[in-house]
C-alpha cells in the first residue's frame, strides 16, 4: 500500500502541481453475494463406446478423470480370480491330456 501512495506522490511531482493532496487508507470488507439457479441436462463432449470380453467387476481403476490415454493403454482390470481358477484347472487337464495320450 505504501509503493502505490508513493506511486501517486511522484506522479503528483510531475503534473507540476506543488499541492499534494494526502489521504488515508483504511481497510474495508466488501461483500457480494452471488447466487444463479438453473436446470437443465448435461452431456459429454466425447464418449467412449467400451467393450470388455468378459464380465466382471472393476479391481483396480489406472487413470483418474482428465489424464489423455493412448490407443491400447491399460484403463481398468477386472477381477480375475475365477479366471486364473479356471486357467489352472485347463492347464491340469491339458497335462492330464498329454500323459494319457504318452501313455499309449
Amino acid at each position: 500500500m505504501k509503493l502505490v501512495i508513493f506511486f501517486f506522490l511522484c506522479l503528483a511531482g510531475c503534473t507540476g502541481s506543488s499541492k499534494v493532496k494526502a489521504v488515508r487508507v483504511a481497510p474495508a470488507e466488501v461483500e457480494s453475494t452471488v447466487s444463479t439457479i438453473s436446470s437443465g441436462t448435461v452431456q459429454a463432449e466425447n464418449q467412449a463406446v467400451l467393450n470388455f470380453g468378459v464380465a466382471g467387476r472393476v479391481a483396480k481403476v489406472r487413470i483418474k478423470a482428465g489424464d489423455k490415454v493412448r490407443r491400447g493403454q491399460v484403463i481398468a482390470e477386472l477381477e480375475n480370480v475365477d479366471l486364473k481358477v479356471s486357467l489352472e484347472e485347463s492347464q491340469k487337464a491339458l497335462e492330464r491330456g498329454k500323459r494319457l495320450a504318452g501313455a499309449r
